[in-house]
């Protein structure tokens, strides 16, 4: 029984060290006050478990409660901050960004000369998906299961036709009720920063030198097909560290708020939204019929 008390008395003083070093090295009072308390607690939340901040706690009570009354109660304080901050963090909201025209201006033209394969990749499918209000899944692929080759959901080289100032490739269909046909997807001319058309040329050149006997249209720089993560953490980099623009933002947050603010109806809108979701061609740079 003796040796188990020494053995107790030697944990609760290891501790209790930790506070009495605190309060030292920040030039406190050692007499626990609610300010102490939180600062000690927060400090020990740094690198310890919930558990560890606890017992400190505990340890400063057994020692100093009888000098010192009411330091149970604060110290019950101090382990209801440790609880907030180790067991039950308060998460910041997160804030969700659309990209406008002007954002869209700015990051294509940081691309204009571009001779990164992945720089000339990410910005056609910018322009597709914002223009064309396409959906970010459809022209990328999942984080976790990608597609196996020859997969139906894979836009595929040779479904690329090209004509006088137009271009076209066919968008496979997905697993979702609405897109379970494939859709054309038509880029025009436009001579602008965003030019879809080049920006669409640009990539298909340089994705057949790269690799020419593959089948799939969209492939990274080192041969894979591009994720939805890898097309967001690029899209991050144009965007403060606290905007998260979200898989969406180009097509709605984005595309159809262009395309309302142009000076459109709303059944135009509505026009282009559903081409982008039917087996209805889908035609980036879409002409707008004003209100």
């Amino acid at each position: 029984m003796q040796d188990w008390d020494q053995i107790r008395n030697r944990y609760w003083t290891v501790r209790f060290q930790a506070y009495t070093d605190f309060c030292e090295n920040h030039g406190l009072s050692i007499a626990p006050s609610l300010d102490t308390v939180a600062l000690f607690t927060a400090d020990l939340c740094k690198d310890r478990t919930f558990s560890c901040v606890r017992d400190c706690l505990c340890a400063v009570t057994h020692r100093l409660e009888p000098a010192f009354p009411g330091t149970r109660n604060i110290c019950r304080i101090g382990e209801t901050i440790a609880r907030r901050i180790l067991v039950h963090p308060i998460i910041p909201p997160t804030v969700v960004k659309k990209v406008t025209k002007e954002k869209l201006l700015e990051i294509c033209a940081k691309f204009l000369d571009t001779a990164s394969h992945d720089d000339k990749l990410f910005r056609i499918v910018m322009l597709i998906s914002f223009y064309g209000m396409v959906r970010l899944t459809r022209l990328t692929c999942d984080n976790d299961s990608p597609p196996s080759i020859g997969s139906a959901e894979v836009a595929l080289r040779n479904s690329v036709s090209s004509g006088l100032g137009l271009c076209s490739f066919l968008l496979p269909p997905s697993s979702r009720a609405e897109d379970l046909e494939d859709k054309t997807i038509f880029l025009a001319r436009t001579r602008a920063a965003d030019d879809p058309l080049q920006a669409f040329k640009n990539y298909i050149t340089s994705r057949d030198i790269l690799f020419p006997l593959d089948v799939e249209l969209w492939l990274c720089e080192n041969g894979t097909i591009p994720t939805v993560q890898w097309f967001m953490d690029r899209l991050q980099t144009f965007f403060s560290v606290h905007v998260r623009p979200t898989t969406n933002a180009l097509r709605a947050g984005g595309g159809a708020t262009h395309i309302e603010e142009a000076g459109a109806n709303v059944e135009a809108v509505k026009n282009v939204w559903q081409a982008s979701v039917s087996g209805s061609p889908c035609r980036v740079h879409i002409g707008i019929d004003r209100a």
